[in-house]
């Protein structure tokens, strides 16, 4: 099925994608816990260990999906009544008279489905030019729109050599100064930090934190915990946490 190979072959290249942006994201996630806030290093755990999950499951799963069940994917790869155009929305660029035998190597379908040669076919090839195993012309080949936007260009620009390594240098250089900076940040849990300087919500709670005490405003979480044998269900610890609230009410 010419779906199948279709699809093998882009989940190589999607599995790449995935894996060193999923590996990045993953490294700045862990990279919270460097932070000197709970919340924060907490927050940033939760959110690695999701996109570990996931990686997993992209990996892994959906591939094992769509090789277990190619009879019910394959009729979501375009409908026989549609002209190429259409049809190369889903499979990218193979006209719908081609057809392959699930014997035929994948290895032979390569070059067909490479960008680079569909955009080559697509502006100079010969009318009487064909595929080496026979599959059909060049020209019924219509590269996706996809690769022909300026973003997947200057995408293909900056993946080259040496262009990849001076773009990776350059993000370096201006992300590693400002990461520094992250070990020196203050700890700080007043609410008023996080709100906008001189907006209206930070001007009334921080006149409310004048006019009430500490207790009041940030109250605290009192936990009352009974000897051993006892229990909390009695008047005496009743009054003990009451006059304890008091105190802190003070």
């Amino acid at each position: 099925m010419l779906f199948m190979y279709i699809s093998i072959r882009s989940m190589l290249y999607a599995g790449h994608v995935v894996l060193m942006s999923g590996i990045t994201i993953v490294v700045v996630f862990f990279g919270f816990t460097m932070l000197p806030a709970e919340q924060v290093r907490v927050d940033g755990i939760g959110c690695a260990v999701g996109v570990i999950i996931t990686m997993t499951v992209s990996f892994f799963n959906t591939p094992a999906l769509i090789m277990t069940f190619p009879s019910f994917f394959t009729q979501f790869c375009g409908d026989k009544s549609t002209d190429n155009s259409e049809q190369s929305t889903y499979l990218c660029c193979c006209p719908k008279k081609d057809s392959v035998s699930v014997e035929q190597s994948p290895d032979s379908f390569n070059s067909f489905y490479d960008a680079n040669e569909m955009e080559m076919a697509s502006h100079g090839a010969a009318d009487d030019q064909s595929t080496d195993d026979g599959v059909g012309d060049l020209n019924d080949i219509k590269p996706h729109p996809m690769y022909q936007t300026v973003r997947f260009r200057f995408t293909r620009w900056v993946t080259k050599w040496p262009n990849n390594v001076l773009t990776i240098i350059g993000l370096y250089i201006c992300v590693i100064p400002l990461a520094l900076q992250a070990a020196r940040i203050n700890i700080n849990e007043d609410i008023l930090v996080a709100l906008p300087r001189g907006s209206a919500v930070a001007e009334r709670l921080e006149a409310i934190s004048d006019e009430f005490s500490a207790g009041l405003f940030s109250p605290y979480s009192v936990v009352a915990v009974a000897a051993e044998g006892e229990t909390v269900m009695t008047e005496h610890m009743f009054e003990k946490v009451a006059d304890v609230s008091e105190r802190i009410l003070q």
